[in-house]
């Protein structure tokens, strides 16, 4: 299982209050959820009018389908939001395939970032 996080920092210079703010972010999550299966939400600056931070999540079997779609979704928020992107980062969890067959329950432990179980595959080989 693979899951995915993109965090998307939106500059909003010209925007003047919070409400202003929550209109343009409203507008952009709901946007990029209706066109994409994915989970959104602001995630940081909730009392800062110039800024916005979004946070965007798949999950999916396969690492490229993760990939391509938070790089389908950063693009998307960069053509549509009308305020520039000052920043976006992505990055994926890998679950472990032996932490499946221990328990039903599953914790954030029992996932590694992509970088480290692409090291641990190239040792396997």
């Amino acid at each position: 299982m693979i899951v995915g996080t993109c965090r998307i920092v939106l500059d909003l210079h010209g925007v003047r209050s919070l409400k202003e703010k929550r209109g343009v972010v409203r507008s952009v999550l709901s946007r990029a959820s209706s066109k994409f299966n994915l989970a959104t939400a602001e995630v940081e600056a909730h009392d800062e009018h110039e800024r916005a931070v979004l946070g965007f999540a798949a999950i999916a079997n396969e690492r490229a389908h993760v990939n391509a779609m938070l790089d389908e979704v950063a693009a998307f928020v960069t053509r549509t939001a009308g305020v520039p992107v000052r920043e976006h980062k992505m990055e994926l969890l890998v679950s472990r395939p032996e932490a499946r067959t221990q328990s039903a329950t599953t914790s954030w432990s029992d996932f590694e970032s992509a970088d480290d179980a692409l090291e641990s595959d190239e040792e396997r080989a």
